[in-house]
């Protein structure tokens, strides 16, 4: 036998196209796995609730329903929230008591069209000094009224705020009305357009603790004809029972007889226009605190808690329960009922 040359024992070196047959074959991922369960998913998500049933046709693909009813149902969830949230949130409305009198301190500042109003909407009324005196100067004379900031928070820290704010300066007294029984005069001031029709801007609800409750020598707001009160108010000489017209805030203690002489300037006859002797309160001064009663010329003073009483003199501390009485006159008083 021949024996092999070199050529026959060496083995030929591969090609480059040998090589690439040789390696081994790495090929694209399959990506129809992946797909079908993406497929597999979707189609899961759009199944009932109950397999059994039939695919509700608002979820039928292409029809545009899933969008609307998604819309929907999002604005009445929203809907919902916001009731929700008013009921638990709300400001409190105003509270009656067993007899139907408000009691609540919600003041409810809404703002009102007045003619040349100038006084900026309060921030807040309701709270005040359990009592606090207010002396009202007047071209006539001074009257010192006790306010009954316990009793009447809303109305009292009202007229306290408009006094602050310069309000009642150089203001008119407008109307006048006297007669021969009680109450003898009721003096309407509080409008510096003088007409009993302007305001401050603004209107709030006030108290009225005192309606139907008798008592004297009152001092009261008077409230339009939707119960709520602005600017004006009246002193009402004598014994009276305010109906809901009134949110009394206090009890002339002091210058009685100021209110006497504006009455008498009107005559004996019965009188309802505007003073005979022209009124203006020039200015209010509110002092709070411990309030030192002057001796009354009206042959009664309040006692702490609001009650005339036959004493000359006394001391009225913040402690007070602010109810006025009649002062142990058996007379039920006239009532009183005017809106602006």
């Amino acid at each position: 036998m021949d024996a092999k040359s070199d050529d026959d024992v060496t083995e030929p070196n591969p090609s480059a196209d040998d090589v690439t047959e040789i390696r081994p074959a790495v090929q694209a991922p399959d990506p129809t796995p992946d797909t079908d369960r993406k497929a597999a998913r979707k189609e899961a998500r759009r199944q009932p609730l109950n397999p059994d049933d039939p695919e509700p046709t608002w979820l039928a693909r292409g029809s545009g329903g899933r969008t609307i009813v998604g819309i929907v149902l999002v604005l009445v969830m929203v809907a919902g929230i916001a009731a929700l949230g008013w009921w638990l949130f709300e400001p409190a409305s105003a509270e009656s008591t067993d007899d139907g009198k408000l009691t609540s301190e919600d003041c409810r500042v809404s703002e009102a069209k007045d003619e040349a109003a100038t006084v900026r909407l309060p921030p807040s009324l309701g709270k005040t000094e359990p009592r606090a005196t207010a002396t009202v100067t007047t071209n006539v004379g001074e009257l010192t009224v006790l306010l009954f900031g316990d009793v009447s928070p809303c109305g009292v820290s009202g007229f306290e705020y408009l006094t602050r704010q310069g309000f009642y300066a150089n203001s008119p007294c407008y109307r006048l009305t006297t007669q021969q029984t009680d109450p003898t005069v009721t003096l309407r001031c509080g409008d510096p357009t003088g007409t009993g029709k302007g305001g401050p801007g603004f209107r709030y609800q006030a108290e009225d603790a005192f309606t139907g409750e008798v008592g004297r020598d009152y001092v009261a707001l008077i409230n339009d004809r939707k119960g709520m009160a602005g600017g004006s108010f009246a002193f009402v000489r004598g014994e009276s029972k305010p109906t809901a017209a009134l949110s009394v805030i206090g009890q002339v203690i002091s210058g009685h007889g100021v209110l006497d002489q504006i009455g008498a300037a009107a005559g004996v006859d019965p009188y309802d226009d505007e003073p005979a002797q022209p009124v203006v309160i020039q200015k209010i001064t509110i002092k709070t605190g411990t309030v030192t009663l002057p001796p009354s010329d009206n042959g009664s003073s309040p006692s702490s808690s609001g009650v005339p009483t036959t004493s000359g003199t006394g001391t009225a501390t913040p402690s007070g329960s602010g109810q006025p009485s009649s002062g142990g006159s058996s007379s039920s008083g006239g009532g009183i009922d005017f809106p602006n």
